[in-house]
């Protein structure tokens, strides 16, 4: 069999989110899967993600723990960033390719605090039918879902503000698997105060703002919105 072409397929994606949690697991880092990979985990089914989201729950520099796994096999490499101004190295990992044409995916690697992520403690984690990927809790990864559709709304640049769109798709296949699997608000009680009311206000928006059809599973879900 000749190896894929094109971007990541879902199961190289799977592939790289594993050993990336292995790698930092032996480098001795807790660390958890959020993003579109976390929702696929989940059983998001609309599309195949595009890159692998880490949060490492550390107060290490992240610039370091990419080194980590630089070191910890060669298929790990880093680039500049290609936005301006910006100093920081963007992490990727080398797949199969037939051809001349070099595959990768794209890992990003995120610390506690970044972006509003909080610490999971280790008996929130979550392991789904997916062996050796931990990700986030449910209310987490629709939390951080929305944060990202709220930025890319808001975002200048195209390429930024046209994955509001996937995130709209994202957000509403993960709420209803979430609601089919009876997760509740009143679960994850333990979160910070300031994530839980930024996760009510960024509901409510989404509500108002694009998907009102969506109210009643924001209601099953624990979010008592006047919508």
């Amino acid at each position: 069999m000749f190896p894929p072409t094109g971007p990541p397929t879902l199961q190289e994606i799977r592939q790289v989110a594993r050993k990336t949690a292995s790698a930092l697991g032996e480098a001795g880092y807790r660390c958890c899967l959020f993003g579109s990979v976390a929702c696929s985990m989940y059983g998001m089914r609309n599309r195949t993600p595009n890159d692998v989201d880490m949060v490492v729950f550390t107060s290490h520099d992240p610039e370091g723990l990419k080194q980590t796994l630089v070191d910890a096999d060669d298929r790990y490499f880093t680039l500049p960033a290609q936005t301006p101004d910006e100093t920081y190295e963007v992490l990727w990992f080398s797949l199969r390719s037939s051809g001349r044409r070099q595959r990768q995916c794209k890992v990003d690697i995120l610390v506690t605090g970044t972006l509003g992520l909080p610490s999971v403690p280790r008996s929130k984690v979550e392991h789904t039918n997916v062996p050796g990927i931990p990700c986030v809790p449910m209310i987490v990864l629709l939390g951080m879902k929305l944060r990202g559709w709220e930025d890319h709304c808001e975002a200048y640049e195209p390429r930024y503000f046209n994955k509001q769109y996937d995130d709209v798709e994202d957000i509403v296949e993960t709420l209803q698997i979430a609601v089919d699997r009876g997760d509740h608000l009143e679960d994850a009680l333990w979160l910070p105060r300031r994530f839980r009311e930024e996760m009510e206000d960024r509901v409510r928006s989404f509500v108002w703002d694009v998907r009102m059809d969506t109210a009643e599973l924001w209601r099953e879900l624990g979010f008592d919105g006047d919508w």
